[in-house]
């Protein structure tokens, strides 16, 4: 699975976890051998595709004590490239511990005239491929209960999974979820009948649908010119539909 999101992804030894069939669910000799993980296209995603205008710069950018204090750990003095972000490359991977434990591993997005800035919570929801309607409410609270709160964003989006990867890898699974049975039992040309499988070839379009719908309009439009014979056969029903994705949803 290459670049679904603009942060590095993690290999598949890091990233599969055991699939549990609850019991008399699937024998074991129902599984597919034939099926496949996707592998998403070369989108040559860059970090700054996520970065919001104007993000609330006085409570993301680091105080000159918090800086000096990143700046005297070992880490940054041998890897300062993975504490300071190329806004051309991608990121690290991000973790639940980002905005807590930002003396270790934290990677940080430069600014011009100021110290270097966390990534706002938007643009962590960027990072995993979150749709821009997913609502994130981070105001009209009083101060220390709106810093909980940024706080469990933080960790809740670093704990997520990446919402393009596991629509691609559900689009691979469906046609192989009558492999195993009874032929009698599966209806003729059936998603995951034994003809359908060989012939069907992975289909990443909600996939790729879910990598545009978590840019904003104008980095979302660049990235829909420069791979448009990628995109042309994505559907767009909820790019034009954003209130729909927000019922789908609860905040966080």
């Amino acid at each position: 699975m290459v670049q679904p999101c603009p942060s590095s992804p993690q290999t598949p030894e890091q990233s599969h976890s055991p699939c549990v069939f609850p019991p008399g669910s699937l024998p074991l000799s129902h599984v597919s051998l034939s099926f496949r993980f996707p592998r998403l296209p070369d989108l040559q995603r860059r970090a700054e595709e996520v970065f919001e205008e104007c993000p609330d710069a006085p409570n993301l950018v680091l105080t000159d004590h918090q800086w000096a204090k990143v700046q005297e750990q070992a880490y940054f003095k041998q890897h300062p490239g993975a504490r300071l972000l190329d806004p051309q490359a991608l990121t690290q991977t991000l973790q639940s511990s980002y905005r807590s434990g930002y003396l270790l591993y934290t990677q940080f997005v430069p600014c011009p005239s100021t110290n270097p800035r966390f990534f706002s919570p938007r643009e962590c929801a960027r990072l995993m491929g979150f749709p821009e309607a997913y609502l994130l409410h981070l105001s009209g609270e009083a101060a220390p209960l709106a810093r909980q709160r940024v706080g469990r964003l933080y960790r809740q989006i670093g704990n997520a999974v990446c919402p393009p990867v596991i629509a691609a890898i559900v689009q691979c699974i469906v046609p192989h979820l009558h492999v195993g049975l009874d032929p009698a039992q599966v209806p003729q040309g059936a998603p995951g009948s034994e003809g359908a499988v060989q012939q069907l070839e992975p289909q990443l379009s909600a996939a790729l649908s879910l990598v545009l719908d978590s840019l904003a309009p104008q980095q979302r439009a660049e990235l829909q010119q420069r791979h448009s014979h990628i995109f042309q056969s994505v559907s767009h029903s909820t790019l034009s539909k954003p209130s729909d994705m927000s019922k789908m949803h609860k905040p966080m």
